[in-house]
């Protein structure tokens, strides 16, 4: 950590460098070479009741052989944020499981101290590895239905409240044998 930056109604900056030896061009295997540094901000997990940003210090590196194609690289590091991502890891994670129980993405980024797009384009990164490593639970559907059912009627009116179903009409559904009697 390089330091925290707290101005008064400014969210808390938080500073980093990594410390990662210098590497190697994926192209020719030579050294590569310092090309200075950007500063990448990231929203991150609030603190002290206060939004934070992670300023990453990143290190650009570029090869010094004139025949290497190779040119200007950029460190990354999945472990902090994904390639062009504007949330850290940890904090699009935790805005995944916050929309995953149906808070509104507009409320989590409030929280965050941002906006809408950065955390919607976060959870659908993270809640689209999620769908995939869930392979147990969801299968292929055969055939979509859609059925709406009146659930109620509310207020001085009695506006008609309605669900609606998405299941797949395809397949039977499981059949349950009824409880033995005793």
């Amino acid at each position: 950590m390089l330091g925290v930056g707290d101005e008064d109604g400014a969210p808390l900056g938080v500073h980093i460098r990594r410390t990662a030896p210098r590497p190697d061009c994926e192209r020719c295997g030579g050294l590569l070479w310092s090309d200075g540094e950007r500063e990448v901000e990231l929203v991150d997990l609030p603190a002290f009741g206060r939004p934070v940003r992670l300023v990453w210090h990143k290190r650009r590196w570029r090869c010094p052989q004139p025949r290497c194609s190779a040119g200007t690289v950029t460190e990354q590091d999945p472990e902090i944020a994904p390639p062009r991502g504007k949330l850290t890891a940890r904090a699009g994670r935790w805005a995944t499981r916050q929309a995953g129980r149906a808070r509104p993405v507009d409320e989590v980024a409030a929280e965050l101290g941002c906006s809408w797009h950065p955390v919607n384009a976060s959870v659908r990164r993270w809640g689209s590895a999620l769908l995939e490593a869930d392979t147990a639970r969801i299968s292929e559907v055969e055939a979509l239905g859609l059925d709406e059912t009146l659930m109620g009627r509310r207020g001085r009116f009695r506006a008609k409240s309605w669900s609606t179903s998405i299941v797949d009409v395809g397949r039977p559904a499981a059949r349950h044998s009824p409880p033995p009697h005793r």
